[in-house]
């Protein structure tokens, strides 16, 4: 069974969101995680902010139904409430 350590799902200040309770991650379309994990995110660099916290990319490596399963659990664990992602929403953004 898949599981992230607590302190992903909690988030890490001025880092990485938390996901317990995200707005992103309750919505109902799961396309702004889906763009996350395919094609990943980093943070702009600035004088105040020199370290530029990233998520790579996945989508090279992840197939359609993995990306799926992640972002299902993702999106319903810790009080999370949201619907499911199929492998089909997935194939559609990539």
């Amino acid at each position: 069974m898949f599981r992230l350590p607590w302190r992903r799902r909690q988030g890490a200040s001025q880092l990485f969101p938390a996901l317990a309770g995200s707005s992103i991650v309750q919505q109902p379309s799961a396309e702004t995680l889906t763009r996350l994990v395919l094609q990943g995110s980093q943070a702009v660099h600035t004088p105040q902010a020199k370290t530029t916290p990233a998520m790579p990319s996945l989508g090279w490596k992840l197939s359609d139904e993995q990306v799926a399963a992640v972002l299902t659990y993702v999106r319903n664990s810790w009080g999370n409430a949201a619907p499911s992602v199929g492998a089909s929403d997935i194939g559609a953004q990539r």
